[in-house]
């Protein structure tokens, strides 16, 4: 099923479905979404987990969030 849906969306054949996963975690922080919605989201792992593993997201998103001190 995976591989059909994928080939339909055009998705890069190289791609799994656990590699969906991360890139929508990774996007939905950076872009500003609450780490423990995104937790939520993704099933039993604690925010805690959730921020562990999507930290390169945390700090791309804090980056941007401050402007750069004169």
């Amino acid at each position: 099923m995976w591989k059909r849906t994928r080939k339909l969306a055009g998705i890069d054949p190289r791609w799994r479905l656990h590699d969906l996963r991360h890139w929508s975690a990774t996007h939905a922080i950076a872009g500003g979404h609450n780490v423990r919605s995104v937790a939520a989201r993704l099933g039993p792992a604690d925010p805690t987990t959730t921020m562990r593993t999507y930290t390169h997201a945390l700090e791309a998103f804090s980056s941007r969030s401050w402007p750069p001190v004169p």
